[in-house]
């Protein structure tokens, strides 16, 4: 989000604190835990990084609350992490999840398959909300209702709305 309205200075310091978050624990844990010590400092890490980027957003942007669906997707989703890492590491169970984590591939790509195909270069995706057409490889001009053919789609807008759409992506909306 903060890099689509080009406010970067946040992510430059999440970033400085999140590495010397990761040195500072991995220098404090790798004694005691080896190499889980190393595995949770990465976590701590990218867990400062979070902190310090949902600090940022939260002050130009007022927070929204996820849908339940996400925050039981979420619980799952450490639910099956944790038993994987409880579970006896032996050869046929990292056997088992690697079959596993294999099987989840095919449907992975099968939605990205669809999801490419649908943004074929011939096709449009319709934002009429926004009234704006977004072209692969062409960049965004604005909805004339009614165009029937990707040429006539694609020839220049008025410098008017091409003036506007300027100040509206300068200003974040």
């Amino acid at each position: 989000m903060l890099v689509t309205i080009r406010w970067s200075v946040p992510l430059a310091w999440a970033s400085a604190i999140a590495v010397a978050v990761k040195i500072v624990a991995t220098f404090a844990l790798v004694g005691p835990l080896a190499i889980d010590g190393v595995a949770l400092a990465t976590f701590l890490a990218l867990f400062a990084q979070a902190v310090v980027l949902r600090m940022a957003v939260s002050r130009r942007h007022p927070p929204i609350r996820p849908s339940w669906r996400v925050v039981v997707l979420i619980a799952v989703a450490v639910a099956g992490c944790v038993a994987s890492v409880l579970a006896p590491q032996d050869l046929a169970w990292n056997i088992g999840r690697f079959a596993f984590a294999c099987c989840r591939l095919a449907p992975f790509f099968l939605g990205l398959r669809k999801l490419q195909a649908k943004r074929s270069p011939d096709l449009f995706a319709h934002s009429h909300e926004a009234g704006i057409q977004h072209v692969i490889g062409v960049r965004s001009m604005p909805v004339f209702r009614g165009v029937a053919s990707a040429s006539t789609a694609i020839a220049a807008p008025p410098r008017r709305a091409r003036t506007d759409a300027r100040r509206r992506a300068c200003n974040g909306g």
